[in-house]
């Protein structure tokens, strides 16, 4: 197995489990239409091109959680026309459809996830009654089961984005229902403690719905989003040291305004879904940085579908 630092070196978490990957892994979505899809893609990440089918989810829905263990791939919660608990796992290396996890601790849309490649940890999001709800919940991804209370986040969140570097996890992105409100503070984590959150410190741009989540063990990267501020979604791209505390710092840009989309990485490459949350700018274009650098999105492929997922939600292994 590849890691950032090459053939000869995995990333590891503190327990020797891999959790970053050369293959990507993007389930769920949304297509022109708002159509909800259970598709599965995956792509490797070290080599440029297009996406092919893995297979589906359970059901259709998108606006998940997901996290890895390297070798197992899980989507928590999500949208299915209505709120979902349901979580569902994949065999990375494989290719077929999704099974049976567990259930989250309630219906819950547009939630954040991490892991260390032992536990995932998914916080925030939307509920009935579009209210925004601060829970944090974990799960053991080796195991089956429901998951637990791990604590709460300093405020609610919608539309945020997790990041980890195998310790600590970073959720940023804050709002409510309403397009007019926002908040630019990230909060962290100790992943294999409990309790909770703790102030980070404030993204660039007051912004939720981000697109892409993207970590290796030094750096966490945050793609996109919609601000508040700005009515509009954005394409900024934020780039901060997680195991330090402090605010984001620019990395570059995308190569369009983004929201509301998939990010992972191997390590080395961090590669996410350009697609926008508004309906007349769909789109199944895949973008990458390089992750030790700064600097602007690049051409990568696409997802498989023509319609273009957005929506989607990836973590990568081998």
């Amino acid at each position: 197995m590849s890691g950032p630092f090459g053939s000869s070196q995995l990333f590891l978490h503190p327990g020797g489990i891999p959790y970053l990957g050369q293959r990507a892994v993007v389930g769920g979505g949304v297509i022109v239409g708002s159509t909800v899809i259970d598709d599965i893609d995956y792509f490797p990440i070290g080599t440029l091109g297009n996406a092919s089918d893995f297979g589906e989810l359970q059901q259709n829905k998108y606006a998940t959680a997901a996290v890895s263990s390297g070798s197992r791939a899980v989507f928590i919660a999500g949208w299915i026309g209505a709120y979902s608990n349901q979580i569902d796992y994949i065999t990375i290396a494989s290719t077929g459809n999704a099974a049976d996890f567990g259930d989250y601790g309630r219906g819950t849309t547009n939630l954040g996830g991490c892991s260390d490649g032992d536990r995932g940890v998914a916080a925030g999001g939307g509920i009935t009654g579009n209210s925004t709800v601060d829970n944090i919940e974990y799960l053991t991804i080796a195991s089956t089961g429901n998951t637990t209370d791990f604590g709460n986040l300093t405020l609610g969140r919608t539309g945020c984005r997790g990041v980890s570097n195998g310790t600590r996890g970073v959720f940023a992105g804050a709002g409510s229902a309403s397009a007019g409100s926002g908040d630019p503070t990230m909060d962290y984590i100790t992943i294999q403690s409990t309790g909770n959150a703790t102030d980070f410190g404030d993204l660039s741009v007051t912004r939720r719905t981000l697109g892409g989540g993207m970590h290796n063990d030094v750096r966490g990267i945050y793609v996109g989003g919609y601000a508040p501020g700005e009515g509009a979604t954005v394409d900024t791209i934020d780039y901060i040291t997680i195991a330090s505390t402090g605010n984001a710092s620019d990395f570059g840009n995308a190569t369009t305004n983004c929201s509301d989309n998939f990010g992972t990485s191997n390590g080395t490459r961090g590669v996410y879904g350009s697609g926008n949350g508004q309906s007349s700018n769909y789109s199944n274009h895949i973008e990458y940085v390089t992750m030790a650098s700064t600097g602007n999105g690049t051409d990568f492929g696409n997802l498989v579908s023509d319609a273009a997922a957005r929506s989607a939600s990836s973590c990568s292994g081998d």
